[in-house]
């Protein structure tokens, strides 16, 4: 039984895509990219957002509205 996920596609500690895959997909397209994880229900985990050590970045803060 086959069950989708959401996988983050990470190069150069940049999160450049997130798609909703099997695990056999994720796994083969890993070589194209440095890290494919799934990020099913990580709220940190967005396209243009940081990977560091093994954890998502958060989001910034949005600027205060004067």
């Amino acid at each position: 039984m086959k069950t989708e996920q959401i996988f983050a596609l990470i190069a150069g500690g940049i999160v450049q895509n997130i798609i909703v895959a099997d695990q056999a997909f994720a796994d083969l397209i890993a070589p194209d990219y440095d890290v494919v994880i799934d990020c099913t229900g990580e709220a940190n985990a967005y396209i243009g957002g940081e990977y560091a050590n093994g954890a998502f970045v958060p989001r910034p803060p949005e600027p205060a509205t004067v």
